[in-house]
C-alpha cells in the first residue's frame, strides 16, 4: 500500500480532464502515483498533468475537422 497525498490542484485537474469518466480518473491518479519516485510522498499537479493522456484530436463531423481527420487517416494509411 502507498501513502500519497494530492494537492487540491492535482486533483482538480484530474477530475477537470477525465470529462465525468471516472475510470479515466482513477486510471491517471494511478499512474500519476505509482509515477511518483519512491520518496515522493506529494502528487501535485505537473504530476497529475504528465500522468493523464488528452484527446489527440478533436472530431467534429460538421466542419474542416472531419475533412481534417479523413485526410489524416488516409495519410497513415498509406
Amino acid at each position: 500500500s502507498t501513502n500519497v497525498a494530492a494537492t487540491p490542484a492535482a486533483i482538480d485537474f484530474l477530475a477537470e480532464m477525465s470529462d465525468g469518466d471516472a475510470r479515466r480518473a482513477l486510471c491517471g491518479l494511478e499512474i500519476a502515483v505509482l509515477s511518483l519516485a519512491a520518496n515522493q510522498k506529494t502528487l501535485d499537479l505537473p504530476d497529475a498533468e504528465e500522468s493523464i493522456q488528452k484527446k489527440a484530436i478533436r472530431y467534429d463531423n460538421l466542419g474542416d475537422n472531419h475533412y481534417d481527420a479523413a485526410s489524416a487517416l488516409i495519410k497513415s494509411v498509406r
